[in-house]
């Protein structure tokens, strides 16, 4: 019995230390002050900078002078960041000697849409709307023509409210999102394809980098086929055929390939 009791004894004693212990270590860490903020942005593209994060949170009146590190609330302090709409995620944590760490991922922009009123949005690569910027303009593949309010709304993967937009376009805006994912992962097509126009029948044309003819690839369905077969083509007639020669190059038929020169 006696032994019991000087076991928990000791025990308590111990438990009390590490108590005592772990509540200064809390304390100093609470008053350490913040003495340098870091700011990390990744990504190629340039739609924010460090200023503007600056700006930004001085604009919801934190300020970083003369307080302690541990104050500010990381969590509150994230969601912040990632309300501005080019932010894909953030991370926000300090450590001992009084830095605070902002890591800020961008979100990635795949294509640009250009409505007929002349303003737009790009697609990010998650297939999901992204504003514009007026400091930055990103260089990915550019969709134009005749775009519709209804196929804007298209972007999202619900056939039901897409429905209309399959009867007029026979394709939607998803589904170029999904062409241009594939022609992104392509070796040629990433190099040779930098816009897309809609015309007036609703078929797709590719304005190529290289050669003055036009690509006429219908509808997105079999876009995989079509541009194998584009493909095959360069790759036989590279070496006997100028392409400049060439008004058009038609898809969208089965089987075939039909080229209309100049």
């Amino acid at each position: 019995m006696k032994k019991f009791i000087i076991f928990v004894i000791k025990w308590s004693v111990l438990l009390l230390y590490l108590i005592l212990i772990l509540g200064f270590v809390k304390q100093k860490r609470l008053s350490v002050p913040l003495t340098k903020l870091n700011i990390e942005i990744h990504g190629k593209d340039k739609f924010i900078d460090t200023t503007d994060v600056k700006k930004m949170l001085t604009s919801y009146s934190i300020c970083f002078d003369s307080i302690q590190l541990y104050s500010i609330n990381f969590d509150e302090l994230e969601n912040l960041i990632e309300r501005i709409e080019t932010v894909e995620h953030a991370e926000v944590f300090g450590n001992d000697y009084g830095d605070l760490n902002i890591v800020i991922n961008q979100r990635k922009p795949i294509m640009r849409v250009i409505t007929p009123d002349g303003n737009g949005f790009y697609v990010d690569k998650n297939g999901e709307k992204m504003p514009l910027s007026d400091k930055y303009t990103a260089h990915v593949t550019v969709l134009n023509g005749f775009i519709t309010d209804e196929f804007v709304n298209s972007l999202s993967k619900d056939t039901i409210t897409n429905a209309m937009t399959y009867q007029d376009y026979d394709y939607t805006l998803h589904d170029v999102y999904e062409m241009i994912v594939y022609m992104q992962k392509h070796e040629l097509w990433s190099a040779q394809i930098q816009q897309l126009f809609i015309n007036e029948t609703k078929d797709i044309e590719i304005v190529p980098v290289v050669g003055n003819h036009i690509i006429i690839l219908g509808s997105v369905s079999n876009f995989e086929d079509k541009l194998w077969k584009l493909e095959a083509l360069y790759d036989k007639g590279i070496g006997n055929v100028d392409w400049n020669a060439y008004k058009t190059i038609n898809l969208k038929y089965s089987n075939q390939v039909i080229c209309e020169k100049f």
